[in-house]
């Protein structure tokens, strides 16, 4: 992308809400607050009852738990995309070189029949996802972001910066995924081009940067 970009003299930036914003970008932002980071944890919680149909296939609302399970280790679905791209935003953005990144996401299991909206999910079948990515140096935790999306989930957004001498926590009350990613990329756009044609990334629209004590 990055020569292509190049050859034909243009800028490319790859963003959205999330990946792209709330766990990655966002949390630079208010990592920036903090003199040295010892930690990060950043979370999102939406109610997938309320997402487009199109997002609730993609993490397999109303299948058999085990068949999402399945699905997902094969790539036949995606559930969220983006775990261990945010957790390496994060570092890039400090400096900070991991030893290894992990990230899983799995299904959540209905307890009981359920009617929301449109949606009725029975017992046992797949209430939505959770998941996460976590970074590490040596065998510390450093870098953490999760996500959960499932049916009737609380809506929030939650990031907690660990400093050396003082702790940050940010808490919304939600962002719709849709119009967010909408206003992100309209955003982004008007301060397109770049002086330089290439790929870029969104810490390159940021003033600051961030630092890690370990």
């Amino acid at each position: 992308l990055d020569r292509i970009a190049k050859a034909h003299r243009v800028s490319v930036i790859g963003s959205g809400i999330n990946p792209g914003l709330l766990l990655d970008t966002l949390v630079i932002t208010i990592a920036s607050a903090s003199n040295f980071i010892k930690r990060i944890r950043a979370t999102r919680s939406l109610d997938a009852a309320r997402r487009r149909r199109s997002f609730q296939r993609k993490i397999g609302i109303g299948l058999p738990v085990e068949d999402v399970r399945d699905m997902l280790a094969r790539g036949e679905l995606t559930g969220h995309v983006g775990y261990a791209e945010s957790v390496c935003l994060i570092a890039h953005a400090g400096g900070l070189t991991l030893s290894k990144v992990i990230e899983a996401q799995e299904p959540i299991r209905a307890e009981r029949d359920m009617r929301v909206e449109n949606l009725i999910i029975k017992e046992g079948e797949n209430l939505g996802i959770k998941g996460y990515g976590i970074g590490y140096v040596n065998e510390r935790p450093v870098i953490e972001v999760r996500l959960q999306a499932y049916i009737r989930a609380p809506e929030y957004e939650e990031i907690i910066v660990e400093g050396t001498d003082y702790t940050l926590k940010w808490r919304s009350s939600g962002t719709p995924g849709d119009l967010g990613t909408v206003a992100v990329i309209l955003n982004i756009a008007e301060r397109l081009p770049f002086p330089n044609p290439g790929l870029h990334l969104m810490v390159d629209l940021l003033p600051f940067k961030i630092r890690f004590e370990i």
